[in-house]
């Protein structure tokens, strides 16, 4: 973040570093843009991330759940009138959130917790008049669909965060199976949800064509699963093509084998 002095306005640069081919430290910048205050923390990540992929097609699906957390989380006396309810109905164990519309995992955390309120809702419309966001039984059936969908990659990404234990060695495997089940979103019988799953393997096979060679490499590296796993996945992800996409894996490890062999006796010759 820049603040300029002469006219007081914030400014955020994006940069992005990485290593050339020869090992040398590069920097880009890839865009300067103005950001009105506040400068909290929402309106920087809207700022860094303009659109989302792919949950950005429901997003007037999941607007009155938005709307319903907002309510009953605002103030202090709404949230003991909902907790008053629910102490009626069912146990309140766990507390709305309201999502950040930049981070989908947020946005499936709010959509599952709401849902397990789903019969709350109804009877706290019966105590307040000004709330109107009450969903349908039409919107709650999307919301448990989309919630169907959204858990795996939200368990998958729980895992591939952690902090206190190795992740490297679960990527290649986790990943197939995010594409795997994306393949499955095609399959939904809402048509919302198809278009989402289109709009992710997009985005998905942008990346994955330039990493999974290398994910690949590191599984195949691994004695446990040496090409067990590669000839597991990508008959699956690639159908009849596999056996290129196999072959491409395995001529990349010649090729390290390769290099490596090369620069060794290099190395040793006096």
């Amino acid at each position: 973040m820049w603040t300029a002095s002469s006219q007081k306005k914030g400014y955020m640069a994006i940069t992005a570093h990485f290593s050339d081919d020869s090992w040398v430290l590069q920097s880009r910048l890839l865009r300067f843009v103005h950001v009105p205050h506040p400068h909290i923390g929402q309106l920087l990540s809207e700022a860094l991330m303009e659109l989302k992929d792919g949950l950005a097609v429901i997003s007037d699906a999941i607007e009155k759940i938005r709307g319903t957390v907002h309510f009953w989380t605002l103030s202090l006396k709404r949230k003991e009138k909902f907790e008053g309810v629910c102490q009626i109905q069912i146990p309140c164990n766990k507390k709305l959130s309201l999502d950040c519309v930049t981070r989908w995992n947020s946005t499936f955390v709010m959509l599952k917790t709401a849902l397990e309120y789903k019969d709350v809702f109804p009877r706290l419309k019966q105590h307040e008049q000004l709330y109107t966001y009450l969903p349908s039984d039409t919107d709650w059936n999307f919301v448990k669909e989309m919630c169907d969908r959204l858990e795996p990659l939200y368990l998958m990404t729980k895992l591939f965060s952690g902090s206190s234990y190795p992740t490297s060695n679960v990527f290649f495997e986790e990943v197939c199976e995010i594409r795997l089940e994306l393949s499955k979103w095609l399959n939904s019988d809402v048509e919302e949800v198809q278009v989402m799953a289109s709009r992710m393997i997009a985005k998905f096979e942008k990346y994955w064509s330039v990493i999974h060679g290398v994910l690949a490499i590191a599984t195949v590296l691994d004695p446990r699963f040496k090409m067990r796993l590669i000839q597991f996945y990508f008959p699956q992800i690639y159908g009849f093509h596999h056996t290129v996409e196999i072959k491409r894996v395995r001529d990349l490890c010649c090729d390290l084998m390769k290099f490596y062999s090369s620069n060794s006796r290099t190395i040793e010759e006096p």
